[in-house]
């Protein structure tokens, strides 16, 4: 991006953030980008860092990066705009207001959840965002032999999820063991290591919409 002193404007920056009133209910996300190619899904984003590094590595992929908050999607837009990349789009909002609106069945590729709240008192579990309802809303959203990756420092998440899973008709487990405690450096998030600093391992689960 030539005008970088733009990068520092927020008000240039929201104009680059979707909102559940930009879109068509459903949309076809793949007429926001420059090109077609298959979609893949942010759940979570943060402040950018893995989708950014992801879409840069990937160029031949298109992601969406969904993020609930504001200073969040500010930062990843200004991470968009810096690294030109023109694969990727951030949006504003919750993923269970997006999900059931603007998106066609077996429309996306791939969806990463990456270290998500994990609300570990008993009293706010079903705070989770992932439960069997938003389970079968990814399923659905999933092409056939599309991925679905989920990543946690919480063991007992780690043990819910793969139990969500493992028990659902339509996922099949990618790797020889419930999850992974070491992947290559793309997937290590800025919350992994900051797990990793703590002493804390992450797990990392990958199945597979049959």
């Amino acid at each position: 991006m030539e005008n970088r002193h733009l990068l520092k404007d927020k008000e240039f920056l929201r104009r680059h953030i979707l909102r559940l009133q930009d879109l068509n209910k459903p949309q076809d996300f793949q007429t926001l980008f420059s090109r077609p190619a298959p979609l893949v899904l942010d759940i979570g984003s943060g402040k950018g860092e893995f989708a950014t590094t992801m879409a840069t590595l990937f160029p031949n992929l298109n992601f969406l990066c969904i993020e609930k908050r504001p200073d969040r999607t500010l930062a990843t837009a200004k991470r968009k705009l810096k690294n030109n990349l023109d694969n990727l789009f951030v949006f504003q909002g919750k993923i269970e207001h997006l999900i059931p609106h603007c998106f066609f069945r077996n429309s996306v590729h791939k969806a990463f959840m990456n270290f998500p709240d994990p609300w570990p008192k008993n009293a706010y579990r079903n705070r989770r965002n992932l439960n069997p309802e938003f389970l079968n809303e990814i399923y659905d959203l999933l092409e056939t032999g599309g991925d679905f990756h989920f990543a946690t420092d919480v063991k007992d998440y780690a043990e819910y999820a793969y139990s969500l899973l493992s028990q659902h008709p339509g996922f099949k487990n990618q790797n020889t063991a419930p999850w992974l405690t070491e992947v290559s450096s793309e997937y290590k998030t800025l919350f992994y290591h900051h797990a990793a600093k703590d002493g804390f391992s992450s797990h990392f689960l990958h199945f597979k919409s049959v």
